[in-house]
């Protein structure tokens, strides 16, 4: 009974020029305008390294995605040790959850996810949100609430009076949010007696819902929409689609920089991924 749906509006950004690359970098075409349009956002990095000082008050603002994590680790290190002896604070993760699960299976899931196993930040770093708050808690709170890939500044460490949990106070172009930890979820789904599919919950992890934004592996930026200041590193891209991954992230490309891409190099398919594309112009949609 599963049906069919293709997603037709593109939401992350409303620059038609910049779709159109995106449009081809996804089926690994690269023509002039694409080529063109890369070439512009490679001057543009080109241009900001030129001025010490800007590059310098640039990387403070701005986010950069790496291919490889020792990248972000060192970034990030850099960019924390620039506000000197501010307060710290250094919180890792709990399980609070677990049914039927292996350690290695654990292991796996803490692994794959977008926090940090052992998180580490100070006042007036620049965060990125991992997370979004549930749908049932944004309509029931009038304050200011976060989503996957919103941007932010720590002001505050605290404690709550009443739940002696720990909370980070982030300000955010949405205003003051006040930040508990979450809840990082596995799900498995199972049968009931009726045949019909159920949510069943084997594992949660309990960790805050942000990251340094000074840098971010590609890997772990996939399902942001980050309209702040990005440059792309594509220095060390290793796979297929990296690149394709990283550039889509972007929703300003007025804010996008671009260093080291090799477009003959880094921009390339699977060939399941072609085929894919080809089948797509010559089948003949079914709207349910």
């Amino acid at each position: 009974k599963f049906k069919c749906v293709e997603l037709a509006e593109i939401k992350r950004t409303t620059n038609n020029s910049f779709i159109e690359v995106l449009q081809d970098i996804r089926i690994g075409r690269v023509s002039e305008y694409v080529l063109d349009a890369l070439e512009f956002f490679s001057n543009r990095y080109l241009e900001l390294i030129e001025d010490p000082q800007r590059y310098y008050e640039f990387e403070g603002e701005a986010i950069i995605l790496f291919a490889t994590k020792s990248e972000v680790k060192s970034q990030n290190e850099k960019m924390l040790r620039r506000l000197g002896k501010q307060e710290t604070l250094n919180n890792e993760i709990s399980i609070s959850y677990k049914l039927d699960i292996t350690e290695r299976e654990v292991a796996q899931f803490v692994h794959e996810q977008t926090f940090e196993e052992f998180l580490s930040i100070k006042k007036n770093s620049k965060v990125i949100f991992i997370a979004s708050e549930s749908t049932e808690k944004v309509k029931e709170n009038k304050e200011p609430h976060y989503y996957n890939g919103m941007t932010g500044t720590v002001k505050e460490f605290g404690i709550d009076v009443l739940t002696s949990e720990k909370y980070i106070l982030v300000e955010t172009q949405e205003g003051l949010i006040k930040v508990k930890q979450f809840g990082f979820q596995l799900i498995s789904y199972k049968k009931n007696n009726r045949g019909r599919l159920r949510m069943v919950k084997r594992l949660e992890v309990q960790q805050f819902p942000i990251v340094p934004s000074y840098a971010l592996t590609i890997h772990k930026s996939q399902g942001m929409s980050i309209n702040d200041n990005l440059l792309i590193d594509a220095s060390r891209i290793f796979l297929p689609q990296q690149f394709y991954v990283a550039i889509s992230r972007c929703g300003t490309p007025s804010n996008l920089y671009i260093k080291g891409l090799i477009p003959s190099k880094h921009i390339s398919v699977y060939y399941s991924v072609k085929k894919f594309y080809k089948n797509l112009l010559v089948e003949k949609w079914v709207k349910y």
